[in-house]
């Protein structure tokens, strides 16, 4: 978590003044519900204990600069005006495009001094750029008094991500995670709708341990876009066999799915086959959550961790090795991997005796077979995005 008082004070040493404005967005862990966001489905992740964070000040003018804190770089902006496609890179990219999604939607961000700090860890699959969209459009929602509800927030996070100056079509979990998630509780998404439920985390008998592989991945750079278009294939030949117009693989029946898909092509068929199969993991998966059953976590985890790996073909060599790891150990109640894949984190449930022994095991084991430290976090479920007047605070 950012330490306000020590935003602050980055923010005093660049611009001379206090800060009146703090917000923050958590990055998020997904239980279970990987790859289904985009095609439809169900999702359910957790906010987690590490977030993007702004301080921030109106100036009077059209000009929004941001100090980010992680880069020691300060880049002006424009709140009036939008970037041009291939003039930014990094971090910068995700500011303007922020800021074009409420010109385009005609909301007046007044001009800023803004210093940010993000610990999400970058290229992990914990969502650090959802955060920082997320954090900086509930600063600009407040500040402009624009009232846009959480999902709104959320849907122009995406928006942001989707636009040419990003150019990765993210589905809605990231961001709608960061925007609208509740401390001690997941939140059961589904992507058709949009309906979100949110589920009670039996903190008594499941203790969330994220283990960060170290191997980064790029979206943008990674096949993921390739899922997306290989899934689309998959709808585009069930339509054709059923005569139908599913606008998703979500809204396909379970049952007409599971018959037509031995009729595709093996390509999409298996993209398809991992999407029907894990949206009913999730629904197990929320049900055993909130029954306190965490028995039967450990199976419906080590399904989905294997058809990513099998079907959709997103874990690589770090990822199965700490997925199996983490199983191997006293306590655990499932694991597998998390986020879009190629690289990133392996999201595991333990008994909450058993979390601290198992941190050093799976260090041990997981340095001896790869040669590289993982990073663990344990979290509990976090608060969603939060905005306030620093002066408020008394």
């Amino acid at each position: 978590m950012i330490d306000q008082s020590a935003l602050a004070h980055h923010f005093r040493e660049q611009f001379h003044r206090d800060p009146e404005w703090f917000a923050r967005a958590p990055g998020r862990v997904n239980l279970i519900g990987e790859h289904t966001d985009y095609n439809g489905g169900l999702m359910l992740p957790a906010a987690i204990e590490r977030e993007a964070a702004v301080a921030a000040r109106v100036n009077g003018s059209a000009r929004i600069a941001i100090w980010s804190v992680n880069y020691t770089q300060l880049v002006e902006f424009d709140s009036t005006h939008a970037a041009q496609p291939g003039t930014l890179r990094g971090w910068p990219r995700y500011v303007a495009a922020v800021i074009e999604q409420f010109i385009l939607r005609g909301i007046t961000i007044p001009g800023m001094e803004i210093a940010m700090e993000g610990d999400v860890p970058r290229g992990s699959g914990l969502s650090s750029s959802a955060s920082l969209e997320v954090c900086l459009a509930t600063l600009f929602n407040a500040v402009a008094n624009a009232g846009l509800t959480p999902m709104e927030i959320a849907l122009l996070g995406q928006a942001a991500e989707h636009s040419p100056l990003v150019g990765v079509k993210c589905g809605i979990m990231d961001q709608a995670a960061s925007a609208l998630c509740l401390r001690d509780h997941a939140l059961l998404l589904d992507a058709r709708t949009l309906e979100t439920r949110n589920i009670a985390f039996p903190s008594d008998k499941a203790a969330i341990l994220i283990i960060d592989t170290k191997k980064r991945r790029g979206l943008v750079d990674s096949e993921y876009n390739r899922r997306r278009e290989e899934c689309a294939q998959a709808l585009h030949a069930m339509n054709k066999l059923a005569g139908e117009s599913w606008p998703t693989l979500g809204d396909v029946p379970e049952g007409t799915a599971m018959e037509l898909l031995p009729q595709i092509d093996e390509m999409p068929r298996r993209r398809a086959r991992h999407v029907i199969t894990e949206n009913a993991r999730v629904h197990a998966t929320a049900l055993a959550l909130e029954s306190g059953d965490v028995a039967v976590l450990f199976p419906l985890l080590g399904a989905s961790h294997a058809s990513l790996r099998d079907d959709f073909e997103v874990s690589c060599a770090e990822l199965d090795i700490a997925a199996a790891i983490a199983a191997q150990q006293p306590g655990c109640l499932g694991a597998r991997m998390t986020g879009a894949g190629f690289g990133g984190c392996v999201v595991a449930l333990f008994k909450p005796g058993s979390v601290q022994a198992a941190v050093a095991n799976i260090t041990q084991a997981y340095e001896q077979a790869t040669g590289t430290t993982p990073e663990l976090l344990s979290t509990s479920p976090a608060q969603g995005a939060e905005s306030r007047r620093i002066n408020d605070e008394g």
